[in-house]
C-alpha cells in the first residue's frame, strides 16, 4: 500500500467516521489518541500537532483496526486473510476448490452493486451455479461475511443503513435510548464485553438497560421500569405464557465494587417480590451481596437470587456479538 499526505485533524476525522459506521460509538479525537498511544506509543501523532504528516495506507488500516478491537467490534488485533478460515478447511480437505465458489460469489455481489445480498439466495445462487450441498455454500457465504465484518471499507449498505452513531461518554453519563426493540445498542454491549472494568462507572439507568437486554436475550418478554419511583423493580421478565403476572423481577444496583448491597435492601427486596406475586427476584450488582443477606435469604427460603460481579461480567460476555464464534 502507498503513502498519502494528510493534516492530523483530516487524520483523526477519518479514523472517527470510519469507527463511529463500523460500531455505532462515536469516540472523541482524545479518546482515539489515548487508544493509539497505548499500543503505539512513539509512533502515534498528537493531535495538538496542526502539521501535515506523511501517511500509510496500511498504517491507517491498523490503526482503525486495532480500536475496532478494542470497542469489541472485531475478534482480533490480527489483519491478515480471514477467507483462509476454519470454515473452509474442511471443505478443502474433503476435496473442494473453494476459490470457484469465491469467484461465483464475487460475480453475484458485482452484479447487485450498492445492494443489500440476502444470503439465503447467494447460497441457493452457488448450490445452481456450482452443483455443491447447501452446508458449503453456507460456509462460503459464512466466510466472506466474516471477512468483510474484519475489513475496514465502508460499504454503500452500510452508509445506507447507519443510523448515526453515540458518543461513548454517553454511556457513563446519561441514558441511552433506542428506536427500536433493544434496550441499548449493540455497539455498547460489544464494550462492554471487552472492557469489563467499566461496567461498575457506567449511567445507572444505562446498567439497567443492559440487565433489561441480558433477559431479552433469554428470550423473555421484558418489561423496564421508569427509572424513578417503580416501587423497588427495575424489570419485569414475564412468562409468554401467563403474562399478567411476572415470572421474575428484577432489582439492579450499579455500584462500585468496595460497595456490597446491604441487607436491608435484600429484605426489603423479598417484600417486593411477594407484592408482584411473582414467581422470583433477581439482584444484579456490579458489586457483591453482603454475607448476611445472602445467608437471611437461605434461611429464610426467599425465592431470590443474587447475580454479583463476576456474573455480571459473564453476562457481558453473553452479549457479545461475537460470543460463541471463538470456538
Amino acid at each position: 500500500m502507498g503513502a498519502f499526505y494528510i493534516s492530523v485533524t483530516e487524520y483523526y476525522a477519518r479514523i472517527v467516521e470510519v469507527v463511529a459506521i463500523k460500531t455505532g460509538i462515536i469516540l472523541t479525537i482524545e479518546e482515539v489518541y489515548e487508544i493509539l498511544k497505548k499500543q503505539w506509543p512513539k509512533d502515534v501523532n498528537d493531535p495538538e500537532h496542526n502539521g501535515t504528516i506523511r501517511m500509510r495506507e496500511d498504517t491507517m488500516d491498523a490503526y482503525i483496526h486495532h480500536i475496532r478491537y478494542k470497542l469489541g467490534n472485531i475478534t482480533s488485533d490480527m489483519r491478515g486473510p480471514y477467507l483462509a478460515s476454519k470454515h473452509l478447511f474442511k471443505w478443502m480437505k474433503a476435496g473442494y476448490n473453494p476459490a470457484d465458489a469465491l469467484q461465483k460469489t464475487g460475480e453475484f455481489a458485482s452484479n447487485h452493486k450498492n445492494q443489500k445480498i440476502d444470503p439465503l439466495i447467494l447460497i441457493k445462487y452457488l448450490q445452481t451455479e456450482l452443483d455443491i450441498p447447501f452446508d458449503y455454500a453456507f460456509d462460503i457465504v459464512k466466510s466472506v461475511a466474516e471477512s468483510q465484518e474484519q475489513e475496514n471499507y465502508i460499504y454503500p449498505s452500510e452508509v445506507k443503513e447507519w443510523l448515526g452513531g453515540t458518543p461513548l461518554s454517553k454511556l457513563f453519563n446519561a441514558e441511552i435510548k433506542t428506536d427500536g426493540s433493544g434496550f441499548i445498542p449493540q455497539g455498547f454491549l460489544d464494550y462492554l464485553a471487552v472492557n469489563q472494568d467499566k461496567l461498575e462507572n457506567i449511567h445507572w439507568r444505562n446498567f439497567e438497560r443492559f440487565c433489561a437486554a441480558f433477559f431479552k436475550k433469554l428470550n423473555y418478554t421484558v418489561e423496564l421500569g421508569p427509572g424513578s419511583k417503580d416501587g423497588g423493580i427495575d424489570i419485569r421478565a414475564y412468562d409468554d405464557n401467563n403474562p399478567d403476572s411476572p415470572l421474575i423481577v428484577i432489582q439492579c444496583k450499579r455500584h462500585s465494587l468496595s460497595n456490597a448491597v446491604k441487607i436491608n435492601v435484600v429484605k426489603a427486596f423479598y417484600a417486593d417480590v411477594q407484592f408482584e406475586n411473582a414467581s422470583h427476584g433477581i439482584i444484579i450488582t456490579t458489586s457483591h451481596i453482603e454475607p448476611g443477606g445472602k445467608s437471611i435469604s437461605q434461611a429464610r427460603h426467599y425465592p431470590l437470587s443474587f447475580f454479583e460481579n463476576e456474573d455480571v461480567k459473564q453476562m457481558a460476555i453473553t452479549m457479545w456479538r461475537h460470543a460463541g464464534k471463538l470456538k
